[in-house]
C-alpha cells in the first residue's frame, strides 16, 4: 500500500471534495484527504494525502500558505466572494495607492479575525454555510491568525491585486472585505489563486487533466520531501525492528517535537518524545 502525496491544482467551480472524488477514482485509492479546502471559486494549490501519508496532514496543515488576491473596492458581497449578492457602496472619491498602503497595515502580525459565516466553520456541530442556508442567525467569534506579509502586485482603483503569506486559518476573503470596512469604501474577493502550502507549490503541482488522463505519477511527492525541514532521526535497522515490536528507542540526538524517523531515505514512521521516558522515543503515527 503506497503512502504518498499529489499537488492538484484545482481548478475554478470545483469543491475540494470533487477534487478528492475525482482523484480517488482516477488513482484507485479510497483513502485521501487534502490540507485545507478551498473555495469552490478559488483555484491553485491543493495538496491531497493518500493512505498513511493522511496522517501527517495534522502537522503538514500548519505550513505557512501563499495566495494571490483580486480584490475590487467600491462594491460588497454577502459571501465576501463573486458567489454572493453584491451591491455598489458608492465612495465618495477614488482611493489613493497611499491610503491603501496604510490600511494593510493593520492586517500584518498577529491579528484577530471574524471568519466569513460562508465558511465550513462549525457552530454547534454545524457548518457555518449550512445555518446560512437554513436561514439561522449566529454570531462568529474572531480568532487570531497570522499573516506574515501582505504586497501590493497591481492597483489601478478599484482593482487591488495582492500577494498574501499567511498562517492557517486565515480568510482571504474576511481580509478583502475587512480592508474595505477600513476604507470605507467596501471591497470583496473576485479572484483567489493558492500558490503555496508549504513545499507544494506551482513548480510541482499535476492539473486535472493529467490526472484524468492516467498521468497522475509524474505529480507523485514522498513524504519525506513533503515533511521539509522538519527535525528527522535516521533510524538504525535495529531500532526499526524495534519500533515494530512497540518498544522504545534512545536516539543519538535530542529532538523536540514529532520527529520523521527514516530508514534508507524513506519516511517510515513519525517520532515523538515521552515525557515519562526522558530521551527515550516511540512510534507515534506512522509506518
Amino acid at each position: 500500500m503506497e503512502n504518498f502525496f499529489l499537488n492538484i491544482n484545482k481548478p475554478s467551480d470545483w469543491t475540494s471534495f470533487d477534487v478528492v472524488k475525482k482523484v480517488r477514482g482516477a488513482v484507485g485509492i479510497k483513502k485521501v484527504g487534502h490540507l485545507g479546502t478551498l473555495d469552490p471559486f478559488a483555484t491553485g494549490v491543493l495538496p491531497l494525502a493518500f493512505n498513511k501519508a493522511t496522517r501527517l496532514i495534522q502537522y503538514l496543515q500548519e505550513d505557512e500558505k501563499e495566495y494571490i488576491a483580486t480584490v475590487e473596492l467600491g462594491k460588497v458581497s454577502t459571501t465576501g466572494d463573486t458567489e454572493g449578492e453584491i451591491a455598489d457602496v458608492k465612495p465618495a472619491a477614488k482611493l489613493a495607492l497611499s491610503a491603501v498602503e496604510v490600511a494593510l497595515r493593520a492586517f500584518i502580525g498577529e491579528i484577530m479575525q471574524i471568519p466569513p459565516k460562508y465558511s465550513a466553520i462549525k457552530v454547534e456541530g454545524k457548518r457555518a454555510y449550512d445555518l446560512i442556508r437554513a436561514g439561522k442567525e449566529f454570531e462568529l467569534k474572531a480568532r487570531p491568525v497570522f499573516v506574515k506579509s501582505i504586497d501590493i502586485i497591481t492597483y489601478d482603483w478599484p482593482i487591488l491585486k495582492l500577494r498574501v503569506v499567511c498562517g492557517k486559518g486565515f480568510y482571504v476573503r474576511s481580509l478583502a472585505s475587512d480592508l474595505g470596512e477600513a476604507l470605507e469604501v467596501g471591497g470583496y474577493l473576485t479572484a483567489l489563486e493558492r500558490t503555496r502550502v508549504g513545499c507544494f507549490n506551482m513548480d510541482n503541482w499535476v492539473q486535472m487533466e493529467a490526472i484524468e488522463k492516467g498521468s497522475w505519477a509524474v505529480g507523485k511527492i514522498g513524504l519525506l520531501e513533503a515533511w521539509g525541514v522538519r527535525p528527522k532521526y535516521y533510524l538504525e535497522t535495529g531500532e526499526w525492528e524495534q519500533l515494530k515490536l512497540g518498544q522504545f528507542i534512545s536516539p543519538l540526538i535530542a529532538v523536540d517535537g514529532v520527529t520523521a524517523g527514516v530508514l534508507n531515505d524513506e519516511m517510515v514512521c513519525l517520532l515523538e518524545p515521552v515525557l515519562r521516558l526522558p530521551g527515550k522515543m516511540k512510534m507515534a503515527v506512522i509506518m
